[in-house]
């Protein structure tokens, strides 16, 4: 929570901004075949499932019209935009939005103080006004889902001059066209357009396939058998019946797909995340012994909610421990490219506790947070942002040894902002009181408000402890919901997140001790 604050406060005026502009958004950009945008606010006139627009429905119906075209027409042209969300220009988003949003100045002027001043640049570098916020509320989502408007009306006069359909679930576009060479014109077409936008075309992930070839490639066929299991699933579980016999069909059936290499497909990964899904919700541990196959060869798929809703799951399950230790040989190893994959992996360790896990398993977690943090046996980590996390593991893995980076930080020359707050974050938590103190001290004197805010936090410890939010973030048991079904089976696991069992920690120590 404390380290988390700002973020925190700027993820409610984000939302807030979004919410009194949603209904303009949706109506400007939602037509026919337009989807991938839903609104972040409850329906007012709907209850029970109806409550919110659902993703996984706006997709499934894109699927079907993508589907019932390919009957029309002979080719699909497909494609998304190369790093859709970083490229997104702030600028030109202000000026589509003044000019779709009326009367609603001051919100758009907030919206755009924010966006304008919150995209991390690295040692002063030049702000290009480039990027959405990376978060987990779906307001860049939505934002991103806008963003495309002058491409979408550009696409839809192509299409009424050459008599194509065109789709879009967010960035992801495609035409249905009657011969080749229309096919290559709409992606000229689209090519101008986005353009325009400052974006552009991902190369590798652009093609123009036969309606055949295209079907097989959507999962048609598959998500239809994969939709017939989940169905099954959610009926038996909320009678309490046994699904054996639907975990082993899941199991033959992923086994089959990839025998036909059906893995090899680009929406493979689509295909992947609903296996997760679905073995998440039967609980089976089929893919504890594959998941670094599928972090090697499919990093775009890990979440923390997603893998880590399988993990959670599975955890008091055979092969649990295992599935860790792959995870951190996977660290270990050259595979380790990707700076935004080694924190969610980090993440996703950080849900389990020690008593989830054997021994070995632990030792390895304390050697590796070790490792990260203090760069040891050649261990480079990808971002700051890793080592940042390797405290908060220190804190659950290595606590006997938290000593050593409260004298790092009393003695060393870190430079990083939110690596500091988060080695202060944990020091604050040592047994040696006069250590802390040191720690205090040293704080202080630093410059910077967010970290001055954490200090001022722990020395008003006792005004704040009371406070219903902290008391409710610091409660030892955190509900995680892993799955609902229609018939209200629910599948909850019960967690200790990191960060509010810091805060307790600190809530501990200095309660009355200031």
């Amino acid at each position: 929570m404390l380290l988390y604050i700002d973020f925190i406060k700027d993820a409610l005026v984000y939302r807030f901004c979004i919410e009194q502009i949603e209904d303009e958004i949706i109506k400007k950009t939602r037509q026919k075949h337009i989807r991938g945008g839903i609104k972040i606010t409850p329906n007012k006139k709907q209850g029970g499932d109806d409550f919110y627009e659902k993703w996984f429905e706006d997709w499934m119906q894109h699927q079907k019209d993508l589907r019932e075209s390919l009957q029309r027409k002979n080719y699909l042209v497909s494609t998304d935009i190369a790093s859709y969300f970083e490229n997104i220009n702030i600028l030109v988003l202000k000026d589509l939005l003044r000019s779709d949003v009326v009367g609603k100045k001051g919100i758009l002027n907030l919206l755009f103080y924010f966006l304008e001043n919150t995209r991390f640049r690295f040692y002063y570098e030049v702000n290009t006004f480039n990027g959405l916020p990376q978060e987990d509320i779906d307001c860049s989502r939505l934002l991103a889902y806008y963003f495309l408007k002058p491409n979408d009306d550009a696409m839809a006069e192509f299409c009424r001059l050459n008599d194509a359909e065109f789709y879009r679930y967010v960035d992801d576009m495609a035409i249905a066209v009657d011969t080749e060479v229309i096919g290559k014109k709409a992606l000229k077409t689209m090519t101008e357009s986005l353009r325009s936008l400052n974006l552009v075309s991902s190369i590798e992930k652009t093609s123009i396939i036969d309606s055949q070839t295209a079907e097989d490639q959507l999962f048609f066929v598959e998500n239809d058998y994969l939709n017939s299991i989940q169905k099954r699933l959610d009926n038996k579980l909320g009678e309490s019946k046994d699904i054996k016999d639907e975990i082993r069909e899941l199991k033959n059936y992923h086994r089959d797909l990839v025998k036909a290499e059906k893995h090899e497909y680009k929406n493979w990964i689509k295909v992947l995340r609903r296996f997760y899904a679905l073995f998440t919700l039967s609980k089976s541990t089929f893919f504890l012994k594959k998941l670094k196959n599928h972090l090697i060869n499919f990093p775009s798929l890990f979440k923390v909610d997603k893998i880590g809703k399988y993990l959670a799951v599975n955890r008091n399950n055979e092969g649990f421990n295992e599935a860790i230790e792959s995870l951190i040989d996977y660290l270990y190893s050259e595979e380790n490219l990707y700076p935004a994959l080694e924190t969610t992996i980090l993440e996703i360790l950080l849900l389990f506790s020690p008593n989830d896990l054997n021994d070995d398993i632990n030792n390895k977690l304390s050697t590796l947070c070790n490792d990260i943090f203090f760069k040891k046996i050649g261990y480079a980590p990808l971002s700051d942002y890793a080592r940042s996390l390797s405290c908060l593991m220190l804190f659950r893995f290595d606590k006997p040894h938290l000593a050593r980076i409260a004298k790092h930080y009393i003695s060393g020359t870190e430079k990083n902002e939110l690596l500091k707050k988060h080695v202060i974050f944990v020091s604050l938590t040592v047994e040696n009181n006069m250590l802390r103190k040191k720690v205090m001290n040293k704080a202080k004197t630093e410059q910077s408000i967010s970290i001055n805010r954490l200090i001022n936090f722990v020395e008003n410890i006792d005004r704040y402890r009371d406070l219903k939010v902290v008391k409710a973030y610091t409660k030892k048991n955190h509900k995680m919901f892993i799955y609902e079904t229609k018939k209200k089976f629910k599948i909850i696991e019960n967690v200790t997140p990191i960060r509010s069992a810091i805060l307790a920690e600190l809530i501990s120590v200095y309660g009355s001790a200031i």
